[in-house]
This record gives C-alpha cells, sequence and structure tokens, in this order.
C-alpha cells in the first residue's frame, strides 16, 4: 500500500477543501489495495464519479501529488479605462511655474501626475484595486517629490548664469571638496522622519504610539565636515555653539587645511573647494587664508545661490542622519555624540559618498541648460554675473 501519511496537513495552508482532500486520499488506499476495483467502483465507494477517480489516480502517478491549484482569471482589460486614467496622470503641455499652482481640485478635474490612487478612484468611479492594476500595467510607479529651495525669478537666474560660468573654469578636471555645517538635535528620535503605526482604529492604540514628542528647546549640535569626490571624508567639527566668523577660521586652520593638503597628489593633481555662499566663507580674511594657502576657491560671482541640487554633501547629511536616527537614541555629551556620529558614518561608506559627487560636473550643466525664467529674463536691466551679490 502506498504511505499518503505525509499528506495529511493543515486545511488552512492549503487550497483544497477537507472534504475532497479525505475522498482523494480515500480513492488511492483503495486503488492501492486492490488494484482490481473499477474506476466506477472506486468512484461509488468515495462518493466522487468515476472521471475524478480517474483525474486523482493520474495525477498521483504523473506528479506524485492530489492537489489542485485553484486558477486565476486574469481581470477584463478596457483600454478606455487605461485611457482615461494614463489621461488624468499625464503632465500638462505647460507645467505650472510655481508649486503653489499644482492644485488638487476634483471639482475642477485637469491633468496632474500628483494625483493619488485615491483621488483617481472617487474622480472616474473605479475601484482603488482597479487603478492600482491600470497603473501598474502601463509602468507607472509612485516616487518621492524632491524638496527644492523656493527661489524668486532673479535668483533662479542668477544661479543659471552662474552656473555658466563655473563651467567655464578650468578645475573641473580635479577634485572637488566641499564642505558645510549642519544642525543635530542631541536626542535622536526628535529628528525630521515619518512614524506610522498599524491599527484598525485608532481608539485601540495607545496614545504614547500616536504621536510623536518635541522636546520645545532641544538640545543640538553643530557638525562641520568636508568630503571629497574620491570618497573621503575630513574629521568633523562638533559643538554645541553656531557657526561664526572666528569659529569658521578655527575650523580652516585645524580641520580644513589638512584635509586638503592631503588630497595634493592623492587622488588627483588638483582639487578645488566648494564652500556654499555663507558670510564667513567670503569674508575678506577669509579669502586672504585661502589666498595666503594657496586654496583653489570657486569665486563668490560664480557660486550659483540657493542650489542645494549641485551640493552632495545636503544628501550626505540626510544619509548620516538616518543611520544616526535609526541605530542609535540619543547622545549625553559632546563626546558620545562625536562617538555615535562617526559611527553612522561609517555606516554610509566611501563608495556611498563617490556615488553622491559622481558627475557633479554633468549635474552643473544641466542646471546652467536650464532656460532663464521669463520675469528674469523680461526685465530691462539683466542681471551681471560679477556684480550681483549672493
Amino acid at each position: 500500500t502506498t504511505n499518503t501519511s505525509f499528506l495529511i496537513f493543515d486545511p488552512l495552508d492549503s487550497p483544497a477543501k477537507p472534504t475532497q482532500l479525505d475522498r482523494r486520499l480515500k480513492v488511492l488506499d483503495l486503488y492501492n489495495s486492490k488494484q482490481t476495483y473499477s474506476y466506477k467502483d472506486l468512484g461509488d465507494n468515495c462518493g466522487v464519479h468515476r472521471s475524478t477517480a480517474w483525474k486523482i489516480i493520474n495525477r498521483w502517478k504523473d506528479k506524485k501529488d492530489t492537489f489542485r491549484k485553484k486558477g486565476v482569471r486574469p481581470p477584463k482589460f478596457n483600454p478606455q479605462e487605461d485611457a482615461q486614467v494614463l489621461n488624468l496622470l499625464r503632465p500638462p503641455s505647460t507645467p505650472p511655474q510655481d508649486t503653489d499652482e499644482i492644485i488638487i481640485d476634483l471639482n475642477n478635474v485637469q491633468s496632474n501626475p500628483r494625483y493619488s490612487e485615491r483621488d483617481l478612484a472617487g474622480i472616474l468611479n473605479f475601484s482603488k484595486s482597479k487603478i492600482h492594476r491600470i497603473r501598474a500595467r502601463n509602468g507607472h510607479k509612485s516616487f518621492k517629490a524632491q524638496r527644492a529651495p523656493r527661489r524668486s525669478f532673479a535668483v533662479t537666474a542668477r544661479a543659471i548664469q552662474r552656473a555658466q560660468g563655473l563651467l567655464e573654469e578650468s578645475y573641473w578636471g580635479g577634485a572637488c571638496i566641499q564642505d558645510d555645517e549642519t544642525y543635530v538635535k542631541a536626542n535622536f528620535q526628535e529628528m525630521n522622519g515619518p512614524i506610522n503605526y498599524s491599527a484598525v482604529k485608532k481608539e485601540d492604540v495607545p496614545e504614547i504610539y500616536k504621536t510623536k514628542q518635541q522636546t520645545k528647546f532641544p538640545k543640538k549640535y553643530m557638525v562641520w565636515e568636508a568630503i571629497c569626490s574620491c570618497g573621503e571624508v575630513s574629521d568633523p567639527y562638533i559643538c554645541s555653539t553656531n557657526m561664526n566668523s572666528q569659529l569658521y577660521t578655527k575650523i580652516l586652520d585645524s580641520h580644513l587645511l589638512p584635509f586638503y593638503k592631503h588630497h595634493i597628489g592623492c587622488c588627483s593633481p588638483n582639487r578645488w573647494f566648494w564652500p556654499d555662499l555663507a558670510s564667513c566663507h567670503y569674508s575678506n580674511f577669509t579669502m586672504e587664508y585661502y589666498q595666503k594657502r594657496n586654496i583653489v576657491v570657486v569665486p563668490k560671482h560664480l557660486n550659483p545661490p540657493s542650489s542645494p541640487e549641485l551640493r552632495p554633501i545636503e544628501r550626505y547629511w540626510s544619509c548620516v542622519k538616518s543611520k544616526l536616527k535609526k541605530h542609535f537614541k540619543t547622545a549625553v555629551s559632546e563626546e558620545d555624540f562625536k562617538t555615535k556620529w562617526l559611527a553612522a558614518r561609517a555606516m554610509v561608506g566611501k563608495e556611498k559618498i563617490q556615488n553622491l559627487m559622481r558627475n557633479l560636473h554633468e549635474k552643473v550643466e544641466n542646471f546652467a541648460a536650464q532656460p532663464i525664467p521669463i520675469a528674469a529674463s523680461s526685465s530691462s536691466q539683466p542681471i551681471p554675473i560679477a556684480a550681483s551679490s549672493a
């Protein structure tokens, strides 16, 4: 007799019903105990039709399996419904100039890539599952909108013109060094970022899970660092005060200059320094400091204002803070903060920094290729590159 004991299983783990399974096992037991049974006799004894008994036995002979997988009928495809959804998600021919003009008004429906599946279901009177299938079938994916500075027309024009001038400089073949400072809360769990919880009803969850508590005047640490296109990072300067000219002068001597000299012939024969437009970075004293120590720095009149998309160090801060929030809770002292900051920085890794700094020249080219805004270009007085302020 064929051993079928291994086929006994929890009915919840299989699509077959318990009664169907019992009948199939009974057919096999009778078939293997006395093979002179006809299919009709097997069916009569087991309460199934003879054709069903024949299928069970032949399936057992071929695949040693008695289970039947239920077929899934694909949903109906209606090209008109697909076209309705895709037309609503298609960007308009003339996109708005400002994000404030992107308004989702279900009473005044217009094409908008920011429609959610819930919005589309309400507009077209479809189910959310149908909208989801249509988007997936046509290759539509959801992407996160990136934060961008709110620049005026004049500032945007100035940034584009400066980027065009920056492309003409001769130091693009060397290693680029960028520096910046950021402020980090001592309680890492209070840093920006979503916190989710799951429940059937909000009332079922204790209040502590539904809130994100914030200290009114939290303790913060200022972190200064410089990164290079080769993937290396300078020693961090950490303190609990704000940046000013005197402090930046101290950082130049103790941290930036050793890091800059380290890259002489290290990753590239040429290297150049690209700070942001903070006033302390371009003060008279700082500019004299650059000149005396032969630091090649981007001139102020070629440094695009309000352009974080051209500064990969801004994304580097996000990477380190994300690791800091995920793996640590709080810092009890400045030394403790530095230890945890270095650990989080090591998790980011050299390769990640190289990827952030890669194709920087191409990013500046794409930025400089943007058309100058109409409101700025139509002005009677063009904005000179060298004379404009930050």
